[in-house]
């Protein structure tokens, strides 16, 4: 190679660097972004407009990548460590930019095809040759020793990697990391341990399992951290589809530590959803399934906390209690189930309350609105196992025959003494109307009194101090279900019983199709495709579940602007946002979390963001039922 020619060989990633991105093509993100919105201009005609000079522009090559990156200086100390970073713009054309440059001041030849053009508003630039699809690049910083020490890579390394087809791609990479604290990780990681040992013990933790359990856990800290590869993240923009899709990933180069091992334990159990999860009823909110874990990961946890309660509790609670209470936990249900999936919903509103004057706000009032906030707030929600439910069925029947103890609940009110009456009770009822045979059922019980609850609703009152005289009461009730259908288990929970007994008839096994998933047209994708982890949740969803918990706390006129906003979006928030999960199972394993918006979703959000955005008299005139804006 001859002395005055640029070099453009290899130059591989500087030690140290942490984080990098890249937008892969600005122009194509642009022209999708107009396709999701249905805009009718062009986004790259308002670019030029914001720089104010098409000239510049145009020495852009906007059909090339965008990098940046960031490393750790290698001469800051470790306990100050210091961040250089740098960004890469693609060129069309080197000569035809030192040109334009030149105008502006004469750029400092630094070797060849490399020029610092100076310093701009306090950023420094070099103009560079490279290699990549684009043959020239400007690399800004704030500061000269950036330039020096990213530039020959971010030229000549970074524009040949790869990093998949997404419009925008983020990571941290925990090598750089390392290698800038590898000497502190291999010094102070095995001390970790005993520093925590000798912690638990001078705070008059002494017993054995516990402190093991908790070094355990510190132990695996810098295990997990010699596992990490990389996460990223990436954004995908399908103009054709009209959708967006966010993933988040990691990638293990190694699984010595337990965190690493339970986290990618399941990557080969990857497939469609499993049965269980089309069982689901056909109105939840949102829904997810999983392959479950291996019991294995958790042996030991229930010995630990069941040894831990004797400890702890004897001397402060009656003998046969705390045997009761340690046995309890040693047979907290672990089961190896093939599946498990976790449903969600939200329940109806309750009549909308008549306007109350301020001056006429009740105690009676506090406890009302407060009860509906709880029932809103809580919904109804539904696990599915697949095993037997007689142990998930025993156990919450010793959950309740060892709260109520007589002993225990005589040693309790005691210790609380004028706050005994606050304490929750707990008993076995009914199973709730619509159940399956067989069903047992928890009712729990919170008491509740005006004054503490007075001030969450202090808008309706105007803040004003809570009436003399006693507290008005009321309480909190809830039921926890567990429910046999067949080989599965159905574990509920729900404040309305109604509605939750309903709900535990839809998922039966011999139930009708209709009322599940099974018969939702709108889950193609997961039904077609193959995943470890997955399931869907809608904006209309929370938005409901938002409303139902706000409205208690809204004024009139909040209220009905609250509904307005929920009535306009075309689609009533009813897409399914999907979550969409996988893994790989080789010796450097990656787990890929994605969360795909569709059609139907980006409409409604558009909707609310013109509205959000748009005068307050505009959004009273807006009508319940906006239109798309597309």
């Amino acid at each position: 190679m001859a002395a005055h020619e640029p070099d453009l060989s290899p130059v591989v990633i500087p030690k140290g660097t942490v984080a990098l991105g890249r937008w892969l093509n600005v122009e194509a993100s642009l022209k999708n972004l107009e396709k999701l919105k249905k805009l009718p201009f062009s986004l790259l005609e308002i670019l030029e407009k914001e720089l104010d000079d098409k000239e510049i522009v145009a020495l852009l090559k906007l059909d090339a990548p965008v990098d940046a990156a960031v490393m750790i200086d290698p001469s800051s100390p470790p306990d100050n460590p210091k961040p250089l970073g740098v960004i890469s713009l693609p060129l069309r054309d080197f000569k035809e930019t030192l040109a334009v440059a030149s105008r502006f001041g004469k750029p400092l030849s630094l070797r060849p095809g490399v020029y610092r053009l100076g310093r701009n508003r306090d950023i420094f630039c070099d103009l560079s040759v490279a290699v990549g699809p684009a043959s020239a690049r400007l690399l800004c910083s704030q500061n000269e020793r950036d330039l020096d020490l990213l530039v020959p890579w971010m030229t000549r390394g970074l524009p040949e990697d790869s990093f998949g087809t997404a419009d925008l791609h983020l990571e941290l990479r925990a090598e750089g990391f390392r290698e800038r604290y590898k000497a502190e990780l291999e010094q102070l990681g095995p001390l970790l341990p005993n520093m925590l040992n000798d912690q638990l013990m001078s705070a008059g933790i002494k017993h054995q399992g516990l402190i093991d359990l908790l070094t355990g856990v510190v132990a695996d800290g810098p295990k997990l951290a010699n596992d990490l590869d990389v996460l990223a993240l990436d954004l995908r923009l399908d103009g054709e589809k009209s959708e967006v899709s966010v993933a988040g990933s990691v990638r293990f180069k190694s699984t010595s530590s337990w965190m690493a091992r339970l986290a990618t334990h399941r990557n080969d159990k990857a497939g469609p959803p499993p049965a269980i999860f089309w069982q689901v009823p056909k109105d939840s909110d949102s829904a997810s399934f999983n392959r479950g874990s291996d019991p294995k990961f958790f042996e030991g946890i229930r010995e630990v906390l069941a040894s831990g309660a004797r400890e702890l509790l004897g001397g402060k609670l009656d003998g046969g209690d705390v045997k009761a209470i340690s046995e309890l936990l040693e047979r907290i249900p672990l089961t190896n189930p093939e599946a498990i999936v976790v449903a969600r919903g939200h329940l109806p509103p309750e009549p909308a309350p008549k306007e109350i004057k301020k001056e006429n706000f009740k105690p009676t009032d506090a406890i009302r609105l407060s009860r509906e906030q709880a029932r809103a707030l809580m919904g109804w929600s539904l696990i599915g196992v697949e095993a037997k439910a007689d142990v998930y069925a025993d156990w919450l029947r010793n959950l309740v025959k060892v709260y109520n103890s007589r002993t225990l609940q005589n040693t309790l009110k005691k210790q609380l003494q004028d706050k005994a009456g606050k304490l929750p009770t707990l008993k076995i009822v009914a199973a709730p109307k619509g159940a399956p045979k067989g069903t047992v059922t928890a009712e729990v019980s919170f008491p509740i009194f005006s004054r503490d609850v007075w001030f969450n609703h202090g808008r309706l009152h105007d803040y004003r101090d809570h009436p003399k005289g006693p507290d008005a009461k009321g309480s909190l009730r809830f039921l926890i279900t567990v429910s046999p259908d067949g080989n599965r288990t159905w574990i509920g929970l729900g404040a309305d019983p109604k509605i939750l007994g309903e709900h535990l008839a839809y998922v039966q096994s011999n139930a009708p199709k209709e009322t599940t998933l099974a018969s939702r047209s709108d889950l193609e994708l997961l039904k077609s495709g193959s995943y470890t982890n997955g399931g869907f949740f809608s904006l209309g969803g929370l938005a409901k579940n938002i409303s139902g918990s706000l409205q208690s706390m809204l004024d009139h006129r909040d209220r009905e602007e609250m509904e307005r906003f929920l009535g306009a979006m075309p689609n009533k928030g009813e897409t399914p946002i999907l979550l969409l999960v996988t893994g790989t199972t080789s010796t450097t394993p990656t787990n890929t979390v994605e969360i795909r918006l569709q059609k139907g979703t980006l409409d409604d959000l558009a909707t609310l963001g013109l509205l959000l955005f748009s005068p307050r008299k505009e959004r009273k005139s807006a009508p319940m039922d906006a239109p798309s804006p597309h």
